[in-house]
């Protein structure tokens, strides 16, 4: 929470920059006073795209919220290389409070919460109401998106029909640091209920297409995963139908062209934007070898011969991987400059058939023609029947890799190292800072 707190600060001192201010201009800095820092439309605009570079950095969606998700939820398929040994923490389920990706996940999540919730402070400022509505919607997605990965690391599984009082994150809404650092941790169903809130909002606030930024069908195919997790199946059905049929999205023509992309790609419904100047790729940091822009573990992450082997042969997918001196890697994150795909057509697909297959409905296709669809693009022979045990090995081939592993353990009851879904060690501990910083809050069972 410190970091988090200095970050914040930094994050204020450049906007003062932009629009001219001096720290003696503050009147009150625990309000930080926001009427002075944001003094028009545009400025508080600036504030919403320094979000996004805050949600595309290192510690989180340009990298460590997939890591820890992939290497927590490993049973033996991935092997750590690395020097850190926090990498090794995750993948032997051995957290420690004071792990600093844990610590970094945390805070750089709630760094765009924070700037998120100054850009909705600003909306006053906005004339224009088509804008305003966009920038609303653009931030409560983020907002949600941020909150709903805290939760799913940091809380317990959503469980169907409980009364999910088991202790989530803290729900920041507001911009006063008294807010920030005395915050106690609500509950997991009521972090899911203000994540819900914010989605729909966002879809009915934001435009159709939005560029590089989110719109209605990013934050629709969200709401998908979100329903996906809580075992809402016709809801998540029908959030990932509708973006289907009405997004304008496609898969591409083939399974390599949906990565290492500079620009986003036909599947692509939002991506992490890396470029020279901002965003980070750190999926190629740690996933590839040194030659391509890896650390020396050359990978430090690597896959096993036997998750590699469990492809079909023909299978495109089941050859995407290469060979380092430190075990095989994949060539999903070869590109160290590439956007960092966050939701893709091809999860929209799956969640579509894994719901339909659960309900005996064949809303928007049928489960068996979902998952061929899919096949036919790796070249992988296609099923003439689908069970959901296929459905869900569908799932785990296509987007391998991609940050789902640790979460669909969960949601599915599945083990991970040997560990029960519900075990305590297969959520992150609150980090010592957090602790040391807020009183209000409290550590997890186990830690």
């Amino acid at each position: 929470m410190k970091k988090f707190i200095h970050t914040i600060l930094y994050a204020f001192s450049i906007v003062l920059l932009v629009i001219g201010c001096t720290i003696d201009d503050l009147k009150d800095e625990n309000n930080l006073s926001l009427e002075l820092l944001l003094t028009d439309a545009d400025n508080v605009e600036d504030l919403l795209v320094g979000s996004y570079v805050f949600a595309g950095s290192g510690g989180s969606y340009g990298g460590q919220t997939y890591i820890a998700s992939e290497l927590i939820g490993s049973s033996g398929e991935l092997i750590w290389n690395g020097t850190f040994n926090d990498g090794q923490q995750y993948i032997d389920k051995s957290m420690l409070s004071s792990n600093g990706m844990v610590s970094t996940l945390m805070a750089d999540n709630y760094d765009v919460i924070n700037q998120v919730n100054t850009v909705l402070f600003g909306l006053d400022l906005f004339e224009d109401q088509d804008r305003r509505k966009r920038v609303e919607g653009e931030a409560k997605f983020l907002r949600g998106l941020e909150h709903f990965d805290l939760v799913r690391f940091f809380g317990k599984q959503y469980q169907s029909g409980g009364g999910n009082s088991q202790l989530g994150v803290s729900i920041l809404l507001t911009t006063t640091l008294n807010e920030i650092v005395e915050n106690p941790r609500s509950s997991v169903e009521e972090v899911y209920n203000q994540v819900i809130n914010d989605l729909n909002d966002a879809v009915s606030l934001l435009p159709n297409s939005n560029g590089v930024f989110a719109d209605k069908y990013a934050a629709k195919a969200l709401l998908a995963r979100v329903y996906l997790q809580q075992q809402k199946y016709s809801s998540a059905r029908d959030a990932a139908n509708e973006v289907i049929q009405n997004s304008g999205h496609s898969l591409t023509a083939d399974f390599d062209a949906a990565f290492n992309n500079d620009t986003d790609s036909s599947e692509d419904i939002f991506a992490i934007q890396v470029t020279l100047q901002a965003g980070s790729n750190t999926m190629n940091t740690f996933w590839a070898t040194q030659a391509n822009g890896g650390r020396p573990g050359n990978p430090d992450i690597a896959i096993s011969d036997d998750f590699i082997s469990s492809y079909d042969a023909n299978d495109d997918r089941g050859n995407y991987f290469y060979t380092g001196n430190g075990g095989n890697a994949t060539t999903k994150w070869i590109n160290r400059n590439a956007n960092v795909p966050l939701l893709r057509l091809a999860e929209m697909y799956l969640i579509r058939a894994e719901c339909n297959q659960r309900l005996n409905t064949s809303i928007g296709d049928s489960p068996l023609n979902d998952v061929n669809r899919l096949r036919n693009r790796a070249n992988a022979p296609e099923l003439n029947s689908v069970s959901l045990d296929d459905i869900l090995i569908e799932r785990r081939f296509e987007l391998a890799f991609e940050g789902h592993l640790l979460h669909d353990v969960k949601r599915l009851g599945l083990t991970a190292g040997g560990l029960p879904s519900d075990s305590n060690k297969l959520v992150l501990p609150i980090p010592e800072d957090e602790l040391n910083t807020n009183a209000n809050s409290s550590q997890n069972p186990g830690y």
